[in-house]
This record gives structure tokens, C-alpha cells and sequence, in this order.
């Protein structure tokens, strides 16, 4: 398994979809940015803030049932920041794969306790 790889999953429920019946982007976004930030954590190993989300596209609907399988893992890092992959995966409740729903890539800040930017060791990758 790829230690550096971050996974979440959850099931739509009907709070999380949008009057069609499909998995709110909101709820996916905030997803994506929640997976992509422990990822960014466990390389800095602290805090992290999210400062971009860049080429998000959704490629097709998930609806109520639904099972959603978030990925996140950082694919470049700078002296602060790093930039993290992130894609979500459809799956009907069988285990059939619907697909690639959503990917985005995303830039986190490693930040100090008072929320400065902080530099990224380089022995933590």
C-alpha cells in the first residue's frame, strides 16, 4: 500500500445531495479539501491551510446510495507549500465502479501556531 496515499470514504445520504437527487459539489469540495489537508499534515507534520484549489472538474454525478472513495496524495513540494492530487470515485453499493466523479488539484501552506507560514523540512518526504 502507498503510505504517502490518503483515503476517505462515505455514503451519499440524502443531506448531502441537491434537488436532483446527486451528491452536492459543495460537499464533495469540502471532501476533497479535508483528505488533501491530512495528506498535507502528515508531510509537514503539523498544521496545514488550504491556499488553492485549482482545475477542479466534475466529470459525472453520484446520487443517493452511492458510495464516494476520496484520494489525496502530494505530488510537489515547495518551502512552504506543497501541492496535492485529489480524485473521488463512484461506487454503487454492489462494489460496481461508476468512476472518476471528481478530480482537483489542491495547494496547502504548512503554517506555525500562530499561523504563519512555516518551512517544510526536507527530510519529511
Amino acid at each position: 500500500m502507498d503510505e504517502d496515499l490518503v483515503c476517505q470514504n462515505f455514503l451519499v445520504l440524502p443531506s448531502d445531495a441537491n434537488s436532483h437527487g446527486t451528491l452536492f459539489g459543495g460537499r464533495l469540495l469540502a471532501s476533497l479539501d479535508i483528505t488533501s489537508a491530512i495528506a498535507g499534515m502528515r508531510l509537514a507534520r503539523g498544521p496545514v491551510v488550504t491556499a488553492s484549489m485549482d482545475k477542479v472538474d466534475f466529470k459525472i454525478p453520484v446520487h443517493i446510495g452511492d458510495i464516494v472513495t476520496i484520494k489525496a496524495k502530494v505530488i510537489r513540494i515547495g518551502r512552504t507549500s506543497m501541492q496535492i492530487k485529489a480524485e473521488a470515485f463512484g461506487f454503487k453499493q454492489s462494489g460496481e465502479e461508476i468512476g472518476l466523479i471528481c478530480s482537483a488539484f489542491i495547494t496547502m501552506v504548512a503554517v506555525d501556531k500562530n499561523g504563519k507560514p512555516r518551512e517544510i523540512l526536507k527530510n519529511n518526504k
